[in-house]
């Protein structure tokens, strides 16, 4: 998950659960990042079907 806070800062968490006999390696991640280039757009929830291009036919 990510939080965009202004154009150039974004702040993130994630969280890997894992579990095993005798031995659970779950992992959780908090970061902050920064963009150089900024972005104040929006994206599309969800994307347009137009937009949406497979890449691969299973048949």
């Amino acid at each position: 998950m990510e939080r965009r806070i202004t154009p150039h800062w974004f702040i993130g968490a994630g969280v890997d659960i894992q579990q095993a006999k005798d031995y659970t390696p779950s992992h959780g991640l908090l970061y902050v990042r920064y963009s150089a280039a900024g972005w104040d757009g929006n994206l599309d929830i969800p994307p347009p079907p137009e937009l949406l291009i497979p890449y691969a036919d299973f048949k």
